[in-house]
């Protein structure tokens, strides 16, 4: 064997050698480490998938609440104009009743205006009839016939007088 050869194959066994003791290192130091980074990285996925499944959990279960509460507001909703338009209803037949009494009520009003108007007109004309008849008879009538006329009428009275 020659230098040449011995040079070579030594070249080959340190390289062999660098190659043992990188991969022993690497082995030994740098592949725990490795191992550990990955383990690490595993549970952390494993933390946010099961961080991510309960927020899943969570927006589904407020999708349903939500869902909920918008029938609910929707029942809601209905029952208010339900109830409002039954008010509003009974408003309105309570303000006709209300309109319709005082209506009745003014009706007999008038009436009974007209009545006493008409009254009021009689008294007047008969009145003015008493005043023109007053002054007519003064003017025609005088003192003696005035009395003859009273001797008429006090006779014609107790004709009539009952038990006479």
């Amino acid at each position: 064997m020659s230098y040449e050869e011995i040079a070579i194959y030594s070249r080959i066994i340190g390289t062999l050698v660098v190659f043992g003791m990188l991969w022993y290192l690497f082995a030994r130091f740098a592949a725990p480490v490795i191992t550990r980074a990955q383990e690490l990285k595993n549970e952390e996925i494993a933390r946010a998938e099961r961080r991510r499944t309960a927020e899943r959990t969570r927006l589904d279960t407020m999708i349903a609440e939500l869902t909920e509460a918008t029938r609910a507001a929707d029942a809601i909703r209905r029952t208010a104009e339900d109830v409002a338009r039954r008010e509003r209803e009974r408003a309105v037949a309570q303000t006709r009743e209300a309109g319709e009494r005082a209506l009745r009520n003014a009706d007999g009003e008038l009436d009974r205006a007209r009545a006493t108007a008409r009254d009021a007109l009689r008294i007047e004309l008969i009145e003015k009839a008493l005043q023109r008849a007053s002054r007519e008879a003064s003017a025609h009538v005088d003192a003696k016939r005035n009395a003859a006329l009273i001797d008429e009428f006090l006779g014609k009275l107790e004709r009539r007088a009952p038990g006479a």
